[in-house]
Parts: structure tokens; sequence; C-alpha cells
């Protein structure tokens, strides 16, 4: 399949992709392991599964509206699993913002690469009075199956309403983070 966007400037992307479709000849049931996740502590309207990664065996969902209590609203969370052999999820952690905050929504995007994990929130105010400056936040699964806060990242050059943390990725040790 080509596909081939272009905005009205006139820059254009044109991409390739291969689809691949799986098919018995013989129409037997094809069995794909599956697994429906639920967060260890679910409320409504938390956004569970607004964002996910998934790197090896692990997966980790954001949602991005968890409270930590009536006055701590929004603060967010993300939780990690570990996706086993039969499809089936393992709950490993929920792992919340060391500094958290009403509305920092921590979660709204999550992106794992072996057994570290990025969390963006977009929303989180700094505190030389930039609001929604926003954050990255970096952590390392351990063996026993612990999480480990590493760092919290921010932009050089924040400034209030940047959203820095919309968007993460990691590859290998590299972090990109979007505002």
């Amino acid at each position: 399949i080509r596909v081939r966007a272009s905005d009205e400037r006139g820059a254009a992307i044109e991409e390739t992709f291969t689809v691949v479709v799986i098919d018995d000849p013989l129409d037997n049931a094809i069995t794909i392991p599956s697994s429906v996740v639920i967060a260890s502590d679910p409320a409504a309207h938390d956004y569970f599964g607004d964002s996910v990664s998934l790197s090896g065996d692990l997966l980790a969902v954001g949602a991005y509206f968890v409270d930590l209590d009536e006055n701590e609203t929004n603060v967010g969370a993300a939780y990690l699993y570990r996706v086993e052999e039969n499809g089936s999820a393992t709950a490993l952690a929920k792992v919340t913002a060391p500094d958290g905050a009403a509305d920092d929504r921590f979660g709204e995007s999550v992106s794992l690469s072996g057994n570290l994990l990025a969390i963006g929130a977009r929303w989180a105010d700094l505190d030389d009075n930039k609001t929604d400056a926003g954050a990255a936040y970096l952590y390392r699964l351990e063996e026993n199956g612990s999480v480990t806060h590493l760092a919290k990242v921010t932009a050089p050059d924040g400034t209030a309403g940047d959203r820095f943390g919309e968007s993460v990725s990691l590859s290998g040790d590299l972090l990109a983070v979007g505002a």
C-alpha cells in the first residue's frame, strides 16, 4: 500500500507499507492469544488505555485522568504489565509522578524500550511559574518488578503553555519528547 499526504503549502510525504493477511486455505479457525487488561484500581473517566506501548513482553498503559484523591484530580498514572505467552497480562506496577499535581495529565503519552519507560505529563507546571510547560519522566523496570524513577526531563527553553511531553518515544536509550 502506498500512502501520500500533503498540506496546503505543498509539503508532502509518501510511504509504502506492507500488509500481511493471515489466511488458512482450509478455513481452520485462527487463534490469536488475547487478553483484556484492566487497571488495578479502575475508575470512571480515567482514560485508561488512551496511550499504550509494547516492548517485548512489557506493556505500558497510560491513564492520564487518574485522581490521587478528591483534591488531586487528573494527576494521571501509567500501569505496567508483563504479557505472558498465553496472551494474559500480569500487573507489575502502577507508576505515578514523584511530584504529581492536579491536572498534570501524567500518562497522556507512554513509550517503552526494553526495560526503560518514558511517560509524558504535558500539563505539568514548572516551579518558576511556567504553567502547562510540561515534562517527561524516565523510569527503569527492575528485575524484581519494581520501578525506579531515573529523571524528570523538561525543555531547556521551556515556557508556559509549551506542553512538553505531549508525545514521547524511546528507542534504546534515546528519548524524543514532543511539545
